[in-house]
């Protein structure tokens, strides 16, 4: 009888939601994201994905820590509970978060795990993401720094 690990149980049911973002099966993703993140064991020090991007939703939002965790659940309770003071409809973002949360549990649990091909795929598009963002903090960075320099008299100020 063949045996499966906890860890590739989480790396199958990431590996699938993932494939299913790329595919358009939102359901799907948020489903198996769901699944690998409560079914991954918590790290040493106590630190989730979900613990933080709920201070995150925390500090932007102005709520409690349970109103944070209940809006960053809306879509795994929308798929999971029906009531009819749900509405009818929701955004397909939620996908692309569950996902994430779920992808960066993993990485963050079992650090020496190779990723799969649809991992490698996913980072690529989160990179895709940020490289903008991450290319503007370091030419503001740099901008900064030549103006401390300016101003301590290491190097001359930049021309404008």
């Amino acid at each position: 009888m063949a045996m499966l690990s906890r860890q590739e149980a989480a790396s199958q049911l990431v590996d699938g939601a993932i494939e299913a973002w790329f595919d358009g099966r939102h359901a799907c993703a948020i489903t198996l994201a769901g699944a690998a993140e409560t079914g991954m064991p918590g790290l040493k020090d106590g630190a989730s994905m979900f613990a933080t991007m709920r201070g995150a939703v925390m500090g932007l939002g102005k709520c409690s820590e349970s109103e944070a965790a209940t809006l960053m659940n809306t879509s795994r309770n929308w798929l999971k509970h029906f009531s009819e003071d749900k509405p009818e409809q929701i955004s397909d973002d939620y996908a692309w978060v569950y996902v994430l949360r779920a992808y960066w549990q993993f990485r963050l649990t079992y650090k020496d795990a190779n990723p799969t091909p649809n991992m490698v795929r996913f980072n690529a598009k989160i990179d895709e993401h940020t490289r903008p963002v991450q290319e503007a903090v370091n030419g503001f960075m740099a901008w900064l720094q030549r103006m401390v320099d300016a101003i301590s008299g290491k190097q001359p100020p930049p021309r404008v």
